[in-house]
C-alpha cells in the first residue's frame, strides 16, 4: 500500500504521507465498519491491547507492539494480508475506499492502544474486548438472549458486534473450555460477573 501513490489511501491522508499507523487505522476501520461509538471500542481494545501485550512481551506504545495485537487480534487484517500476499486477490479489491457508515475517527482506535499501558487487569465492569457474534454464534447469541450483554451493534439477523466487560470477556473463555453455550448460565455468569 505505501508504494502504490495512486491508491485512494495516499490520497486521503495528503502530502504528509501514508504511515504504518494510518495503516492501521484503516484496518480497525474494516474490523467497525458501520457501527457507531468509537470511543467505546478504541477503549475495550485499548484494556485488551495493555493485558494482551503484558502477557505477550510486547508494548502497544511501539508501531511494532501496536501491529503484533492487530495481526493477532482482527480476522479482517489477517484474511487481506493474506489474500494480497499469496496473489489470489489485488490490493484494490480487498483494500476499497471506506462507505460513509464507517466510524468517523478510525484513528482513534490506534490512539487508544498505542497509550495503553497495563496497570494490572480491569475491574469486572471495564469494557475489554470486542467480537463478531459470528465468532462464537452460540455463546454470544446465548448471552443476548439472557441479558448478559450490554453494548451491542447491529441489527438482529445479521453478524452483530458485541463490546464485552472483561468479566463477559473472562465468561466467554470459561464457556469455550466447558462446553460452549451449556456452560452460559446465571451461576456461571454470577461467578464472573
Amino acid at each position: 500500500m505505501w508504494n502504490d501513490k495512486s491508491g485512494w489511501w495516499w490520497k486521503s491522508y495528503g502530502s504528509g504521507g501514508f504511515t504504518i499507523y494510518e495503516f492501521m487505522a484503516i484496518m480497525w476501520g474494516y474490523e467497525q465498519q458501520g457501527y457507531p461509538n468509537t470511543e467505546k471500542f478504541a477503549s475495550a481494545l485499548s484494556n485488551k491491547a495493555s493485558v494482551w501485550c503484558h502477557s505477550m512481551g510486547c508494548s502497544p506504545f511501539t508501531a511494532e507492539g501496536s501491529m503484533y495485537f492487530l495481526a493477532s487480534y482482527s480476522q479482517s487484517t489477517r484474511s487481506r494480508s493474506k489474500c494480497v500476499n499469496a496473489g489470489t486477490c489485488t490490493l484494490e479489491g480487498v483494500m476499497y475506499a471506506p462507505p460513509k457508515s464507517w466510524a468517523n475517527n478510525p484513528m482513534m482506535i490506534v490512539a487508544g492502544i498505542e497509550q495503553s499501558a497495563f496497570t494490572g487487569y480491569p475491574s469486572p465492569n471495564e469494557l475489554f474486548d470486542v467480537a463478531n457474534i459470528s465468532l462464537r454464534n452460540d455463546i454470544f447469541r446465548k448471552m443476548l438472549r439472557l441479558g448478559m450483554v450490554n453494548t451491542v451493534f447491529g441489527q438482529a439477523g445479521e453478524d452483530r458486534m458485541i463490546i464485552l466487560t472483561y468479566c463477559q470477556s473472562q465468561m466467554v473463555n470459561y464457556a469455550m473450555a466447558n462446553g460452549g453455550a451449556k456452560a452460559i448460565n446465571r451461576i456461571s455468569y454470577g461467578n464472573f460477573c
